[in-house]
């Protein structure tokens, strides 16, 4: 089965690279993915995860060879990659994505798609010229309480759908102490977390909105 195998190249090898590759390898006996490559500007960061992983693989009795890049043009070009994960902070999302959409590969983007709304466009249109459609990572859609909440709408279990409602508690302690403590890195708050929420309006309305208005604050402690 090794060899049918897709070898995978994650673009950003932080805590969220790091926790979505580690994945994977305890996932090894049940996916038909495998890491092959490793990219990141701090190069300590990807040893350490190359490290980490290879020690998951290793209790898994499989040893895959995984090749460290400092650029992710390299990493792109690397023939034994055939997904890229793009897991940077936001605001370096569109370079590496557009490369790897132009190379044929398939891509997964960590969410938000970008930081800004040009980069966004940036990225969508480049999947539209290339016919090579981005994975996006909207959790929200494989977690149980969400799920249900779906199956008992589609279901007719509570009802026509009127009016949704969510409320939202960020985690001050993992947001606002790395890169989405500045709105130029991250987008903002909207971007970085509530881009969860404008999936679930636009799954659970089956529909995308025709207007959007918005009105808030922030209040941090």
């Amino acid at each position: 089965m090794a060899g049918k195998r897709v070898g995978v190249g994650i673009v950003g090898t932080g805590r969220r690279g790091y926790e979505l590759g580690a994945i994977i390898a305890r996932l090894h006996d049940g996916l038909d993915l495998e890491i092959r490559a490793l990219c990141n500007r701090t190069p300590i960061r990807m040893q350490k995860a190359r490290d980490g992983l290879q020690a998951i693989y290793e209790g898994k009795g499989v040893s895959p060879h995984i090749t460290l890049y400092e650029n992710y043009a390299d990493l792109i070009r690397d023939p034994q990659v055939g997904l890229v994960m793009v897991t940077t902070s936001s605001y370096a999302h569109r370079e590496p994505t557009v490369l790897a959409l132009r190379a044929g590969k398939r891509v997964y983007v960590d969410k938000p798609l970008a930081h800004n709304l040009e980069d966004s466009l940036a990225i969508y249109r480049e999947q539209l010229r290339t016919n090579n459609p981005v994975i996006m990572s909207f959790t929200r859609r494989f977690e149980k309480p969400w799920t249900t909440t779906w199956d008992l709408l589609r279901q007719g279990g509570i009802g026509e759908l009127k009016m949704i409602l969510v409320r939202d508690v960020i985690p001050y302690h993992t947001l606002f102490q790395t890169y989405a403590r500045k709105i130029e890195w991250s987008g903002g708050v909207l971007s970085e977390k509530m881009s969860h929420i404008f999936d679930v309006f636009n799954w659970f309305a089956r529909d995308e909105p025709k207007k959007v208005t918005a009105f808030g604050g922030q209040a941090v402690f």
